[in-house]
């Protein structure tokens, strides 16, 4: 099983890992590419929109929760890494990609707090030129035990 950036969204987590303990094989495998609570403010654009950061930091799980959730769900962990993934290829599009609120915790802010990022951002953008930008995303893999 993959789960791609969804663990943050779930309302209970102990209940999505209990069906995730009942659907998977003895030995199954699941993978977690996930946004981690310590790794949010190496999101540039999060310095810009400081609700949503808020947000982020209070909903995303630190790296010794998800694990310690998981391995209270008879998960062992396998494997951790973080990723630095390609967001955007400049800067120019880094800012189009962020300006289309795409993120949910973009989406979660009143349009004013979202107007007013973007407006700084923008600026931000426009002076910095240059990328790529990557951004880190952590992978786990577990065991079903």
């Amino acid at each position: 099983m993959f789960l791609s950036l969804v663990y943050h969204h779930f309302g209970a987590p102990s209940t999505a890992l209990a069906e995730l303990g009942r659907v998977a094989r003895p030995r199954g495998h699941v993978m977690v590419r996930q946004v981690m609570r310590e790794s949010v403010d190496e999101y540039e654009h999060a310095r810009f929109f400081p609700e949503a950061r808020a947000l982020d930091l209070e909903r995303m799980p630190s790296r010794d929760g998800l694990v310690q959730s998981f391995q209270a769900h008879g998960f062992s962990r396998r494997g951790h890494r973080i990723v630095r993934h390609l967001f955007a290829a400049s800067y120019d599009d880094y800012y189009r990609k962020i300006s289309l609120r795409g993120l949910s915790s973009l989406q979660a802010i009143s349009d004013v707090a979202f107007a007013r990022g973007l407006a700084k951002f923008k600026t931000r953008c426009h002076a910095a030129g240059g990328g790529p930008i990557y951004e880190p995303v952590e992978l786990f893999v577990f065991s079903r035990t």
